[in-house]
């Protein structure tokens, strides 16, 4: 067979674009099974199609009255033709412009690349980041693998999957202390980019990986829990909507090797005056200071102005956090500020499954730093609510570790109705006095 016979040949079937479709399907066929037989079937063949396929295979078609081909019956149908020493692995090839591959030998392509790339990315990355991408590439249905599968085929070598995997064992190696580091400087200094974690970046999409699996968390679902795994993981991320209402917390950072205090909020504190931190306000911070070594979170605004009116007539004032209905990553990072210190905290939130849900993830992370006020049956019974509580919702009470805690789930799942604090029928003063010694 010569060159030009080849050339003619497929330039006289591209010619026709009726015949477009056959092919594509014969290529699809023996790349499926390795070889040219078996069928191909045509849906809503059309009538130019029917009338290629007559001058091609004549009566073998039209006797057939179908959609259906046989792929062998096309291949010796070329030896009825001027081509006929055309070989037709050879044309489909030059006709489609590519060596036409069957898939076991693309599965073997695919895995002697897929071997190169690991051997690779051993000599530049670390071992937890090795055996991360190793996980992820033998656990196929999770969408870590479609995010690393999609970018290792970007080139079809793997080299732009490993320049990213490069960073992101940089950017393991950096958050590794204990000291916290902004999301934009930690994407600056390690790929020359602040703008390399922007959220719908690759690195971005691979960290939230890594960091679920490192943490043993699930997938965040909202920017909260996202915040919330990266400040785990010591990263921060500025967000002016973070914010948490703060009475009597004193503020400090560090000039050189100078503590210096922040003259604006900790004149608010002096004058027991509420204020709002944010993210961005404590990104800024090194130190947080409580008043009087004692501190009241509290669930939400309107109970945490109560407390705020009843505590600004008094000689001895305490740090008051409201937690607004969730424990954000801005309050989370005020308590752990706090926490450094000689203090003790103090929870009250309602007697729901949220409210609960929150205490015990507070009682669990400050363990003999804090404890819950007011959490008794008398308070719950007090003031039952009218409204009922989901079977959806007390299903949740199932989560609760603390023993005290779990006395009020029970009751909460007996009677699903749920207590909250506006409604308590308590002298705030006098438990105040009891139980934090005012």
């Amino acid at each position: 067979m010569s060159d030009v016979l080849l050339v003619e040949c497929v330039s006289y079937f591209k010619s026709n674009k009726e015949y477009k479709r056959v092919f594509t399907k014969v290529k699809d066929k023996y790349i499926s099974i390795g070889t040219f037989g078996g069928t191909i079937k045509l849906d809503n063949i059309t009538d130019g199609e029917k009338s290629a396929l007559i001058n091609l295979l004549g009566q073998k078609f039209y006797l057939n009255k179908s959609n259906i081909i046989k792929v062998n019956d096309l291949v010796e149908s070329f030896k009825d033709t001027k081509f006929e020493g055309v070989d037709f692995y050879d044309f489909l090839c030059l006709y489609f412009g590519e060596q036409i591959k069957i898939k076991r030998d693309l599965k073997e392509d695919n895995r002697i690349k897929r071997e190169n790339f690991l051997e690779k990315l051993k000599n530049y990355t670390d071992e937890n980041v090795y055996n991360f991408v190793i996980d992820i590439f033998s656990s196929k249905s999770s969408g870590s693998y479609n995010l690393v599968s999609s970018k290792f085929n970007d080139d079809g070598l793997g080299n732009i999957l490993l320049e990213e995997l490069i960073h992101l064992n940089h950017i393991i190696r950096k958050t590794e202390g204990e000291s916290k580091i902004r999301l934009a400087i930690l994407a600056s200094e390690t790929t020359n980019n602040p703008h390399a974690l922007d959220e719908t970046t690759f690195l971005n999409k691979i960290l939230t990986y890594y960091l679920c699996k490192k943490s043993g968390a699930k997938i965040p679902t909202n920017a909260e829990e996202k915040n919330a795994l990266l400040y785990e993981n010591n990263i921060l991320k500025d967000d002016l909507s973070n914010n948490t209402l703060v009475t009597g917390v004193y503020a400090y950072s560090y000039d050189g090797n100078i503590l210096k205090g922040h003259e604006g909020w900790n004149n608010l504190s002096d004058r027991y005056e509420p204020f709002a931190l944010s993210l961005v306000n404590l990104n800024k911070l090194d130190i947080l200071k409580p008043m009087n070594k004692k501190v009241i979170i509290l669930e939400n605004p309107t109970v945490f102005m109560k407390y705020y009116e009843l505590l600004s007539k008094e000689n001895t004032k305490f740090t008051l956090i409201c937690s607004n209905g969730q424990i954000n990553l801005s309050t989370l990072m005020i308590l752990d500020m706090l926490s450094k210190n000689d203090c003790r905290f103090y929870y009250s939130g309602d007697f729901d499954p949220e409210g609960l849900l929150i205490a015990d993830k507070l009682l669990e992370r400050y363990k003999n730093k804090i404890e819950p006020l007011f959490y008794n049956e008398d308070n719950y019974y007090s003031a039952l609510s009218s409204e009922i509580v989901s079977d959806k919702r007390l299903k949740q009470l199932d989560k609760i570790k603390d023993t005290k805690l779990k006395i009020i789930a029970e009751c909460i799942k007996k009677e699903k109705r749920a207590t909250y604090q506006e409604s308590l029928n308590i002298n705030i003063h006098n438990i105040i006095k009891e139980e934090i010694n005012l």
